[in-house]
């Protein structure tokens, strides 16, 4: 087995803990589920998990990772990160479905905002 820790390093606490329950509760490919969701942050809480007093900048922290990713993507599609025609068609492939991310995450902003308003 390999574990890749290419990307480890420091991440913020709430960022992960928002990251994470969105992931498990669908909330990558649209609204999260809200009773998965809810039950994400009550367990985590309720295990001596200390929420954020406030979600706000969290929210918008994602958009970071979120660009990031598109940018790499399109270094890859351009050439600019590969010269390799493979992985500049993998790239161009990602850079659609990093648009994508980022649309659908818009999207569920308010929602989100206000679900986290009651954590």
């Amino acid at each position: 087995m390999i574990i890749d820790w290419e990307s480890a390093g420091y991440v913020n606490p709430g960022l992960e803990l928002l990251d994470v329950s969105l992931f498990w509760s669908g909330g990558h490919k649209g609204l999260p589920d809200e009773r998965a969701f809810n039950c994400f942050f009550s367990s985590y809480s309720e295990n001596g998990g200390n929420l954020p007093a406030s979600f706000n900048d969290i929210i918008y922290a994602r958009f970071k990772n979120k660009l990031e990713w598109l940018e790499y993507n399109l270094k890859c599609a351009l050439g600019i990160e590969f010269s390799d025609i493979i992985e500049q068609s993998k790239g161009s492939k990602r850079v659609l479905k990093a648009i994508d991310s980022i649309m659908v995450y818009l999207e569920i902003i308010p929602a989100l905002e206000r679900r986290l308003e009651k954590s």
